[in-house]
C-alpha cells in the first residue's frame, strides 16, 4: 500500500443531483414519447388560447346593436354657410 493521501471523490451538489433521482434520461425515451410529452404541455395551452380568443368575440359582439336596432333619423336639415335652415329632405 503507498502512504499517498487520497484524493476526494468529487460528486455533484445541490438541485443537479436532486433533480435526477426516479425520472428518466431524456435520452432513454424514444422520440415519440418526447413528442407527447411535449404536446402534453403545448395542447392544454392551445385550449387555453383558443377558448380566450371565443369568449372574448362573444361578448364583443354580444354588445354591437344588430343594424335593424339601430334607429334611424327620418329627415336631413340643410343649413348654410351662416347656420340657417335651407330646407328639410325626407325619405317618406
Amino acid at each position: 500500500m503507498s502512504n499517498s493521501p487520497r484524493k476526494p471523490v468529487s460528486r455533484a451538489k445541490g438541485p443537479a443531483r436532486a433533480s435526477t433521482r426516479g425520472r428518466t434520461k431524456a435520452k432513454d425515451r424514444s422520440r415519440g414519447a418526447r413528442w407527447l410529452l411535449r404536446l402534453g404541455w403545448i395542447l392544454p395551452l392551445f385550449a387555453l388560447g383558443v377558448g380566450g380568443a371565443v369568449l372574448f368575440l362573444t361578448y364583443a359582439f354580444a354588445n354591437i346593436p344588430l343594424p335593424r336596432e339601430v334607429p334611424l333619423p327620418s329627415a336631413a336639415e340643410v343649413y348654410d354657410a351662416n347656420g340657417d335652415l335651407i330646407g328639410v329632405f325626407s325619405g317618406v
